[in-house]
């Protein structure tokens, strides 16, 4: 049996390393086939999860800008508060010297015509500063009541723009916006 077997492959070999060749090509291209699938699948997955990568990149983007457009808002809306405020506050007092100065200078001109032989200046005798140098009266260094009024108008001004560039300086641009 052995020997007719040897003998029918001496015979018809070639066939016989033809249909394998033919069976081994066949079931290579099977297995390419198969690596091919699975490296498409791959390829799809990947280019999916590209996709959502880049989706998710443009949310979060888009989210941090309207976060930052929000942010802007606030703050924004903040410092205008902030600054009505301290103008409202520097009005209101600005307002309130004037009238002192402007009720001072009433009384200083009633006082004077009152009493015509002071020479106009309303105010009650009494000691000031001594003089500091020879050629100066005492009590010659106080300002006049309009001078005194800037002065106090400049400080007024001052302040609220230190009250000012201090609650400007809290308000807080990286704070987390409510949702």
């Amino acid at each position: 049996m052995i020997a007719v077997a040897l003998a029918f492959l001496r015979r018809n070999w070639k066939p016989l390393v033809i249909a394998a060749a033919i069976g081994f090509l066949a079931m290579s291209n099977w297995l390419l086939r198969a690596e091919l699938a699975t490296r498409t699948a791959e390829l799809t997955a990947e280019q999916l999860n590209h996709l959502a990568t880049v989706a998710n990149h443009k949310a979060a983007t888009a989210e941090a800008r309207r976060l930052d457009v929000q942010n802007v808002a606030r703050v924004q809306a903040d410092q205008s508060k902030i600054t009505e405020e301290i103008v409202d506050g520097y009005e209101a007092r600005l307002a309130d010297a004037r009238a002192r100065a402007a009720a001072a200078e009433r009384l200083r001109a009633k006082t004077a015509a009152a009493n015509p032989s002071r020479g106009g200046d309303a105010e009650v005798p009494r000691a000031g500063p001594a003089a500091e140098s020879v050629d100066q009266a005492p009590g010659e260094d106080r300002l006049s009541p309009s001078d005194a009024l800037t002065c106090t108008e400049q400080a007024l001004q001052l302040d609220s723009l230190i009250d000012w560039t201090e609650a400007q300086a809290l308000v807080d641009f990286n704070a987390e916006p409510s949702p």
